[in-house]
């Protein structure tokens, strides 16, 4: 993590709660977020405490481990698995190293499970941990929704119940009451405020290569193998592999095989067959209807697998005999080894993850502001094009702002309202760079994501401070230039 360059979707939550003055200002900046408030509410507390980002990256750090310690703990598999578990490219690098909400949703998934195997039931804290499964992301709260259909599924399938022994009806109603609420704050923090920018849209209409593509998405959910090049991060290799002509048919057609031998060894565990099927199949429909998604928001794949393994392991060991049958013996002899396999690919996308972000620049946001601060511009105006570039630059200039030429304002975070929508010319931002140095009696820096491109006449005080280009994100490239104010 010390080496890990924040980019922008880390830095502007950190932002966000930095410049927030009380908790209700802050719920107003996060509605356009599209993410709910947990995770900024934590970071809210933080910056109270202190405006470095490392506060936030040991945060997350803590949230991972603690998944891991939980997994380690409480999960009911071997200790290879455990530990290949732990250095799994999502519990280890993406849900870790990158510091976003996606790693706490993980971990309250797993808390859950461990409440659920515990005995007695801890029925107060499996109501807890699902009302706050809402409050991370939208795809934690999907694998929220289909474990509670299983919990709910629970007290009239045979045997039950399993999953919440000696819990009475009135419990029951009364936890799902309380969650319904939680689930419903959250629903209502991440509606889209009228004048939101970015609008996903819902797509109604059936398309069978767009479908195709998304069924396809699996398979670098449960196989994230990086490539070996700068852009690693955002071209995972399987995920290319699982595109390419030749390869796309056989390669689906065995994910999907190893994922119907898991349902179909889960037939006599109706519980964990329930999540998984609730899970994979909700989960499919989001980034079919509503965000495609990246290999973070896919990853949740993985997580439900995951999930209803566990389940199934507390179901079989619950009721018993469940393993009959040479369809229940064959299951049970490969499902510990295919389930080995694939934690040993995930290790090694996690091992391979660490040592591409070692390797690489994430992003330059950290090398532009030391830059500007080895050269005593720190403090100088800042003018950015586009907005969001200054994120990952002012998160390590604490407590500073900028200049947003869209919508003629000024930030620390990019607030995603139709008032950015209008794009300005480079002509335009040298010009309000120019009236900034004026107004300071300095320079102003103008950063940008491409070569300034004006005519001579607009380029009078202004010159090239530096260009600090090649980063894994890609779009996280700076063009630093110092502007003057010109006499007349």
């Amino acid at each position: 993590m010390t080496s890990h360059e924040l980019w922008r979707d880390e830095a502007e939550p950190w932002l966000v709660a930095l410049h927030s003055g009380s908790l209700l200002e802050l719920f107003q900046h996060v509605k356009y977020e599209g993410h709910p408030g947990l995770w900024f509410t934590c970071l809210f507390l933080l910056t109270r405490v202190t405006g470095s980002p490392v506060a936030m990256q040991l945060l997350h750090l803590a949230i991972g481990a603690a998944g891991v310690w939980i997994f380690a703990r409480f999960a009911p598999f071997t200790p290879l698995q455990r530990v290949l578990f732990a250095f799994g490219y999502f519990p280890l690098y993406e849900y870790t190293v990158v510091s976003r909400d996606y790693g706490l949703g993980m971990v309250l998934l797993l808390a859950t499970c461990a409440a659920l195997g515990a005995r007695p039931a801890r029925f107060p804290l499996v109501v807890l941990l699902f009302a706050l499964i809402p409050h991370t992301n939208a795809f934690a709260a999907i694998l929220g929704l289909a474990l509670g259909i299983a919990l709910l599924a629970d007290r009239w399938l045979p045997g039950g119940p399993v999953l919440a022994e000696d819990v009475t009806g009135t419990q029951l109603a009364a936890g799902l009451l309380v969650v319904a609420i939680s689930a419903g704050l959250a629903v209502f923090q991440t509606a889209p405020p009228a004048d939101l920018q970015i609008d996903l849209g819902w797509r109604p209409r059936f398309e069978l290569s767009f479908l195709a593509k998304r069924l396809r998405s699996v398979t670098p959910a449960l196989f994230p193998i990086p490539q070996v090049e700068l852009h690693w991060w955002i071209r995972p290799f399987l995920w290319n592999l699982s595109e390419l002509h030749p390869y796309r048919f056989p390669v689906t057609v065995a994910v999907y095989a190893l994922l119907s031998w898991m349902g179909l060894g889960l037939v006599r565990l109706p519980r964990a067959l329930i999540f998984l099927i609730t899970a994979m199949g909700s989960t499919l429909a989001f980034i079919y209807l509503r965000f495609p998604g990246e290999i973070r928001h896919i990853g949740h794949f993985f997580v439900a697998l995951v999930v209803a393994l566990w389940l199934a392991k507390i179901e079989a060991v619950r009721r018993g005999g469940v393993g009959n049958g040479w369809i229940g013996r064959a299951w049970a002899s490969t499902q510990g080894i295919l389930f080995t396999i694939l934690l040993a690919v995930q290790m090694v996308g996690g091992l391979l993850a660490v040592f591409l972000d070692h390797r690489y620049v994430f992003s330059n946001g950290k090398p532009a502001a030391a830059y500007l601060v080895q050269h005593g511009l720190d403090r100088a105006p800042l003018v950015a094009e586009p907005d969001y570039l200054a994120e990952s630059v002012l998160v390590y200039l604490h407590w500073r702002d900028a200049y947003f030429p869209r919508g003629d304002r000024t930030g620390a975070f990019v607030i995603w309202d139709q008032v950015r929508v209008a794009p300005v010319t480079d002509s335009t931002c040298v010009a309000r760079a120019r009236r900034l140095a004026a107004e300071q009696g300095g320079p102003a820096v103008l950063m940008m994501d491409h070569p300034l491109a004006v005519a001579a006449a607009d380029s009078l005080g202004t010159r090239e401070l530096a260009r600090l280009v090649g980063s894994t994100v890609g779009d996280e490239d700076f063009y630093l230039y110092a502007v003057t104010a010109v006499a007349r």
